[in-house]
């Protein structure tokens, strides 16, 4: 898929998906999020899923007020999982050093 030649390495892995709103368009947009996993995780067998966190209604301005985030990096620190699955970046964070800085602190 990605034209390279890499080991399959196991990964214990979670997706995190969001939506800014609850309208029903964006739930809608929710769900095509959560079915844009399902080919790439068949695609990876060696990838175990451990957890889905989706924050409903919440926007990504603010990482303190999404709680399956903070969640997410809570596990993250506490090795639950080793790879966080997000379709856009802008699902896990508007601002991509506040990005950045959190994968490096969850130390994944």
């Amino acid at each position: 898929m990605y034209g390279y030649n890499a080991v399959a390495v196991p990964k214990n892995v979670v997706i995190y998906a969001r939506v800014s709103t609850e309208h029903e368009a964006q739930l809608s947009a929710l769900e095509n999020q959560l079915d844009w996993y399902k080919p790439l995780l068949e695609q990876h067998p060696e990838w175990k899923l451990m957890r889905s966190y989706v924050d409903e209604g919440i926007t990504g301005t603010s990482a303190k007020k999404r709680p399956q985030f903070m969640q997410m990096l809570s596990d993250a620190k506490d090795g639950d999982f080793n790879l966080i699955l997000t379709r856009e970046v802008s699902r896990f964070a508007r601002n991509t050093v506040d990005t950045l800085m959190r994968s490096q602190k969850s130390s994944l």
